[in-house]
């Protein structure tokens, strides 16, 4: 999507199919600051392991055989009007751990309490975090200047609070 290195990424919260993948741009992006709500990344190092483990161990494989089958829970399946066809990914199962324990983690080396701005380019950039949504230390984004709110879960947060 651009040719400029990945700085920044923002871990929303601990639940591993939103986080797991972030080594690939530690990998790819050596300096890369990796942004998670300070009880997000103490969940990561401990107990989200364990919880994460029927995600990566049998859910994940699932969802991927049924995708493959056809059976995939039909977002970006199908192209609609003006839309192109999503690219199938790999069907080499080779490539997904096996179990927990093969699974590189890569852990926020940036955390916040409340609230981290960034300006990048002339823009604000607020990561935040109000309350638990889905787990204690859940974060979204927030644009002021572009009044754009983004979220890896779902919120309810009143207008007037931005």
């Amino acid at each position: 999507m651009t040719a400029q290195p990945v700085r920044y990424v923002v871990n929303s919260h601990w639940h591993w199919d939103h986080w797991y993948g972030t080594e690939v741009y530690a990998r790819a992006f050596p300096d890369v600051r990796i942004i998670s709500q300070e009880k997000t990344r103490r969940m990561m190092m401990g107990p989200a392991l364990e919880f994460n483990r029927p995600g990566i161990e049998t859910q994940l494989p699932a969802y991927s055989t049924a995708r493959d089958e056809g059976r995939g829970s039909g977002s970006g399946d199908s192209a609609g009007p003006g839309r192109a066809r999503a690219q199938t990914p790999s069907r080499d199962r080779s490539v997904l751990p096996r179990s927990e324990e093969e699974r590189p983690h890569t852990f926020p080396n940036l955390t916040f309490s409340d609230e981290l701005t960034l300006y990048l380019g002339g823009r604000e950039i607020r990561v935040l975090h109000y309350d638990r949504a889905v787990t204690p230390g859940d974060a979204l984004i927030y644009l002021p200047k572009e009044r754009v709110l983004i979220t890896g879960i779902c919120w309810s947060i009143p207008s007037r609070s931005l």
